[in-house]
């Protein structure tokens, strides 16, 4: 699927939740986020399951982790939108637990990345439904710095990418099962440890994304094999 068109549904599915606050005093220990997620301070973010969570472009600092549960939606950003990723940090780690659709744009985030299984492709509590399309549901980082490890697996939505990142540290990118044969889009990106992608369906590609082998500090082996190049 083209980025045109997930940014056109991005803009549907905004329009449709209004974007209205629907959050805990971020001084609260936990904020749960339902609907906006406006610039400030907060230490713990949870995103409820079948909930949708869309965060400021910059602006916003979490302190002691995000998780988004099973078939929530967590969008922050928008590459149509270039921003400064030291404007928005994720500290204590990103986490997604069966999440239908997490999308992180022009980020800082530090003590890794951890994104397990999915809502299948077509899920109806996916913030993003068209009437051609259906509720669909799709998967991105892009664009962010990333400290620590970073592990992408069992997803089986409708497309998945990953690109222009810095990570400091390995990634592992297995079993990810996508509809859209032009999925699992792995390009562009810096990664000082191993990359290791196995059992993915499409394998790792370049897709329609137009963008660069992957540069890899450590090994890169199995499938990410053929679409990286060592770090220098």
């Amino acid at each position: 699927m083209r980025a045109s068109r997930l940014l056109a549904i991005i803009a549907v599915a905004a329009g449709a939740i209004g974007l209205t606050p629907g959050i805990a005093a971020a001084a609260q220990a936990t904020t749960y986020c339902k609907g906006a997620l406006p610039a400030g301070n907060y230490r713990y973010v949870v995103v409820p399951p079948d909930q949708a969570c869309f965060a400021d472009h910059t602006g916003v600092h979490i302190s002691h982790g995000l998780l988004v549960r099973p078939g929530a939606t967590f969008v922050l950003g928008d590459e149509g939108d270039p921003q400064d990723p030291s404007l928005t940090t994720l500290a204590g780690g990103v986490v997604s637990n069966q999440a239908a659709n997490v999308q992180i744009h022009f980020a800082t985030i530090t003590d890794g990345l951890t994104l397990v299984g999915g809502s299948g492709p077509f899920y109806e509590h996916s913030a993003f439904c068209d009437p051609t399309e259906g509720c669909i549901t799709w998967q991105t980082i892009e664009d962010s710095n990333i400290t620590g490890n970073v592990t992408i697996t069992d997803y089986n939505g409708f497309w998945q990418g990953f690109f222009r990142n810095q990570v400091n540290g390995s990634m592992q990118f297995n079993r990810n099962h996508v509809v859209d044969k032009d999925g699992n889009e792995l390009q562009s990106n810096v990664i000082t440890g191993d990359l290791r992608c196995n059992k993915n369906k499409p394998m790792p590609q370049q897709g329609d994304s137009g963008g660069s082998t992957n540069q890899v500090g450590g090994q890169a082996t199995l499938e990410c094999a053929r679409i990286s190049e060592p770090l220098v």
